[in-house]
């Protein structure tokens, strides 16, 4: 199977490229088809080439081109979008080599069979897309394997949880699916506990947290989740996510 597609439709990047250009890519394919692929190949054209050929009607028909070319493919945009095609090849080709044995790093090195990410996962009145997008973008840098572990209590039940919660809950991890990770649902009387324990147990180096939106008092006293969460893990690397896009001179790699 042969397939090709423009590197602004790939679901991890999705956030970044709606930053700089403005437009949100609705058609989108997820990660795990171009992780999995034998090889991947990347056809780099020159910016004038591309304008060129969307000009003469390769690409679009010519009343799509025009509109096409006024606004999501004007120089700016094509050129951050080939460095982001660039790189990402690259992390590919890294990642393969890994697989294949043409790396191999020292046995000393974090990456030796031993880093491995996790995401701790609690459902949200707004969606956290962006969490798993930039989670999948290290996952993807650490050519490491990663789980989304959502820890359910008593309060999360669905004959608990309002119908706006549920509708992100669900739609979230089936992106995380999309992304390739690996979900774990754990039911508990404590969050703090069932991430800590699943993390030492399958011998997780990174961990993965959304940034609180907490009432003030709880994050005077240290009582909300990540301040829980990072008294119980001075062992792991903890990654603290703010769920926004990064401004438009910057990449958000």
């Amino acid at each position: 199977v042969i397939c090709a597609f423009n590197i602004q439709h790939l679901e991890s990047l999705n956030d970044i490229v709606k930053n700089f250009t403005d437009i949100a890519v609705r058609e989108t394919i997820p990660d795990i088809f171009l992780r999995e692929a034998d090889q991947v190949v990347n056809v780099d054209l020159a910016i004038e080439d591309i304008i060129e050929r969307l000009q003469s009607g390769q690409i679009y028909p010519p009343e799509k081109a025009k509109l096409a070319i006024e606004n999501f493919f004007v120089p700016e945009n094509l050129s951050k979008l080939r460095e982001l095609a660039l790189i990402g090849v690259a992390e590919i080709i890294d990642q393969s080599s890994s697989r294949m044995g043409h790396i191999r790093p020292s046995e000393g090195s974090e990456s030796y069979g031993r880093a491995r990410l996790m995401v701790c996962f609690s459902p949200k009145k707004q969606s956290q897309k962006v969490l798993l997008r930039k989670a999948s973008r290290l996952a993807g840098k650490l050519n490491t394997e990663w789980w989304v572990v959502y820890a359910q209590t008593q309060k999360d039940k669905p004959e608990r949880i309002d119908s706006e919660k549920q509708r992100h809950l669900y739609e979230d991890l089936q992106l995380a699916k999309d992304l390739g990770a690996q979900i774990v649902h754990l039911k508990t009387q404590s969050r703090i506990e069932a991430w800590v324990d699943f993390a030492h147990r399958q011998r997780v180096s990174h961990l993965i947290i959304n940034r609180d939106q907490a009432p003030w008092w709880q994050v005077i006293f240290g009582l909300t989740t990540l301040d829980k969460l990072l008294k119980r893990t001075q062992r792991f690397d903890v990654y603290i996510i703010n769920s926004y896009v990064m401004k438009k001179d910057r990449l958000g790699l």
